[in-house]
């Protein structure tokens, strides 16, 4: 995988439909502190209007241990 890896705390959720769905291999790969991965049961691009309240759970999951 090209490019540099990134070490700064990132949280990632994988929705089914996203365009390019990524395996986590590649997503731990690339970013190397991964606080928090999450596989969402359905939704992709638009998430935020297709699943609002799983996102903002996901959300607050990713950024809970940086509190």
């Amino acid at each position: 995988m090209a490019g540099p890896r990134l070490t700064l705390p990132v949280a990632v959720t994988v929705f089914p439909r996203d365009i390019p769905l990524l395996p986590r291999t590649w997503i731990e790969k690339k970013y190397t502190n991964l606080l928090h991965y999450a596989k969402a049961a359905k939704g992709g691009h638009y998430a935020a209007m297709e699943q609002p309240d799983f996102l903002v759970s996901e959300i607050r999951a990713g950024l809970r241990s940086l509190r």
